[in-house]
């Protein structure tokens, strides 16, 4: 009986483990999810807030059709 007293000890200790370094993890992970997306979309209003050369202000895009 003391053994499997033992035993339940160790298990509730190893899944309280687990259990710690899971949440550790999950933050860690949202952490660089968050990163990730903040840096996606400031490279997105970069992309789209920006006038390229070849479409200055005031001109006309560049016409996408093949010359012949």
């Amino acid at each position: 009986m003391v053994e499997t007293r033992l035993q339940e000890r160790f298990l509730t200790e190893q899944v309280d483990e687990i259990r710690s370094l899971h949440d550790i993890l999950a933050a860690d992970v949202k952490a660089q999810t968050d990163s990730l997306n903040a840096r996606f979309d400031r490279l997105e209003a970069m992309m789209f807030q920006h006038n390229t050369p070849l479409q200055a202000p005031g001109k006309s895009p560049m016409d996408p059709s093949p010359s012949h």
